[in-house]
């Protein structure tokens, strides 16, 4: 045999993990069923061998590989002149095989005694160390990715626990505030009456600087209260849109099933009506506030504009307070179309 040529083959060793331990591919051989060989096969023209080595498990076994260690190992096989370089490989996914090949997947064990050919054993006894090492690299990476994924899992939710809490709270502080105004609001009245005493009469012609004085102080007051109340609007809607943001990490899409468990739809954004001056009758803190700050600011400036009558008054203080309602809800609908556009934007 020294004149005949030398012909290379490339072949894989291919394993996969099973319960921590290796499971190793063996494809019985083409010209003799009863035996079982690793997969190899000849080498294209252009072809590397590490690319032979996985077309040929792809063909012969239906397993698509990754190579693990460059094409290092080889031997020689029967009565030829015949070099297979072997590729350690790991295990990646079936396809259909197109050579009709038994195939069977065994512990170290197991190959060790079943493989046919001595040459072939005592390869796979020298890459089992190699193996295994790389088994247990990737079980250690499997159990890392399993851990941070645990980890992040309980960071969300001590996320969402958190954005919860401080939708409530942020929900809770802006009606306070709401309900504080009003009392204070509620009882300008009652204080000025006791202030000014009832022998008091007061004219359209006259001023009277205590109860211009005291409808300014609540007017701030009021005007504090809507834009903190306009802020909190905002706030909420942003712990919303976070919240529904943790609430889809933890569904595979808008199909999955367990969605209809869930108290809000995670994937329909929330939205919120922009106020405008048609919202009076919707009755919300924001505009009740609004409504309430309008009045008091007509009172005020029908108060600090001396008029010659008491009908001239009410129509000077209807209009302060038209003008007032409509100019705060214009400044609150520029805010929330203005978040709007950035939340959409995201």
């Amino acid at each position: 045999m020294a004149g005949m040529e030398r012909v290379d083959q490339a072949g894989a060793i291919v394993y996969r993990e099973d319960r921590g331990a290796p499971r190793i591919l063996l494809v019985s051989a083409l010209k003799s069923p009863d035996e079982w060989v690793f997969p190899k096969g000849h080498i294209k023209s252009h072809e590397t061998v590490e690319a032979a080595a996985l077309r040929e498990a792809r063909e012969e076994a239906g397993v698509v590989a990754d190579a693990v260690l460059p094409a290092s190992l080889n031997f020689r096989s029967g009565t030829e002149d015949v070099r297979v370089h072997y590729v350690i490989a790991r295990y990646a996914g079936d396809v259909p095989p197109t050579d009709h090949r038994k195939v069977r997947w065994c512990t170290a064990i197991e190959a060790l005694e079943t493989l046919t050919h001595a040459d072939s054993r005592r390869l796979l006894d020298e890459s089992l160390r190699l193996i295994n090492f790389d088994l247990a690299e990737q079980v250690g990476r499997s159990q890392a990715s399993s851990a941070q994924d645990d980890g992040f899992r309980e960071l969300l939710l001590a996320e969402y626990k958190h954005a919860a809490d401080s939708l409530l709270h942020n929900e809770e502080d802006g009606e306070k505030r709401a309900r504080f105004f009003m009392a204070v609001a509620a009882g300008a009245g009652g204080v000025l009456s006791f202030a000014l005493g009832k022998g008091t009469q007061l004219h359209p012609t006259e001023s009277d600087p205590l109860i211009i004085v005291m409808l300014m102080v609540v007017t701030v007051l009021g005007w504090l209260t809507f834009v903190r109340l306009i802020f909190r609007n905002v706030g909420s809607d942003r712990y919303k849109v976070g919240l529904n943001r943790i609430r889809r990490s933890f569904l595979s899409g808008p199909d999955d099933v367990r969605k209809t468990s869930l108290a809000f739809d995670p994937f329909t954004r929330p939205h919120r009506v922009p106020p405008s001056w048609r919202s009076i009758g919707r009755g919300g803190w924001l505009e009740t506030v609004a409504a309430v700050e309008s009045l008091l600011a007509g009172v005020l400036i029908a108060v600090a504009i001396p008029t010659p009558s008491w009908w001239t008054d009410a129509g000077v203080a209807l209009v302060g307070a038209a003008l007032t309602w409509i100019l705060m809800l214009f400044y609150a609908r520029q805010i929330f179309i203005d978040e709007e556009q950035r939340q959409a934007s995201t």
